[in-house]
């Protein structure tokens, strides 16, 4: 178990020493008090939310940036005996499956785990930011742990984000697309997935396009959580990778559009709202080696990179 208290150097070192890599996973319990220093440091995901974001994560149409701030460290909790000792069962367990089945992963020096109510995020399972999952606690399921941590692992490993990314026909940027400027401050954003960068080629109306996934809310937040307003959409992009306008207008194409998405995504999950969730999913079927999906071959296609030695 990995339990111990740190210093504040120690804690600085958590957030930013992830080049320092281990072939078998150690994740490192965090205290409510570390925790919340964990959550308001302003990175990628924090600088970029938008006011839809904002609102509706507060369930408030009039909420403001410091409310959620706010919200996000009163709602940590620490982490119950009867906690630890289940993710130590998981951490061994998946450790034991990394041997049996010779995988060849690059995962962070740790993985620190925080435990939170998520009412900052619709109190959804899980999410990520940097090094760090964020958890409800309780009864955590390993599929859902395995999910969580293939997003750490693509945020700290472009070389393995961008081989993953390619078994579904994606392509990954050295830096990030244009987001439509008409469609962010509807943004709906993910801090799984906080870098708008990749794209694939589509069919769409017959046509060869290539297209950038997004997410967006097709209408102001009033109330509810934000996951009933979620809109999933392509985004066309020219030769030089911009979103294409018409009169004025990104373009944004329903997903009913795209002809040939399962033939390039696969069927083996229903959750599909950005390739980082769809490949997360996939990750978790090819690393337990579920025995029967929808589309056995993206799940052998995982399996054999998850055993390649990293260059």
């Amino acid at each position: 178990m990995f339990l111990s208290c740190q210093n504040k150097s120690q804690k600085i070192l958590a957030i930013t020493e992830t080049n320092t890599w281990s072939d078998t996973v150690n994740y490192r319990l965090a205290t409510a008090e570390e925790a919340r220093k964990l959550l308001v440091v302003e990175d990628h995901y924090i600088r970029n939310r938008s006011p839809f974001d904002i609102a509706s994560r507060l369930e408030n149409p009039e909420g403001k940036k410091e409310d959620l701030m706010k919200l996000m460290t009163e709602e940590v909790r620490d982490w119950t005996d009867k906690e630890k000792t289940q993710i130590d069962q998981l951490r061994t367990a998946i450790n034991d499956s990394i041997r049996k089945h010779q995988y060849h992963l690059q995962f962070p020096k740790e993985i620190i785990l925080v435990k939170s109510t998520l009412k900052d995020e619709g109190e959804a399972g899980g999410y990520t930011r940097k090094n760090f999952i964020v958890l409800m606690g309780g009864d955590i399921r390993q599929t859902l742990l395995l999910h969580e941590t293939f997003h750490v692992l693509t945020r700290n490993n472009p070389e393995f984000k961008k081989k993953m990314y390619e078994t579904i026909g994606f392509t990954v940027t050295p830096e990030e697309l244009e987001y439509p400027k008409d469609l962010w401050d509807m943004r709906i954003s993910n801090p799984d997935s906080e870098r708008f960068d990749s794209y694939a080629t589509f069919t769409i109306d017959g046509k060869q396009q290539k297209c950038a996934m997004v997410l967006y809310a097709n209408r102001p937040y009033t109330t509810g959580k934000f996951f009933h307003y979620i809109t999933i959409g392509m985004v066309p992009l020219d030769e030089q990778l911009k979103p294409i306008q018409e009169n004025g207008k990104t373009i944004v194409y329903p997903l009913e559009k795209v002809s040939d998405f399962y033939e390039k995504v696969g069927r083996n999950t229903g959750y599909i709202i950005q390739p980082e969730e769809i490949l997360a999913d996939n990750f978790v079927i090819a690393f337990l080696n579920y025995p029967k999906v929808p589309t056995p071959e993206l799940k052998d296609k995982i399996r054999n990179l998850l055993k390649q030695s990293p260059k």
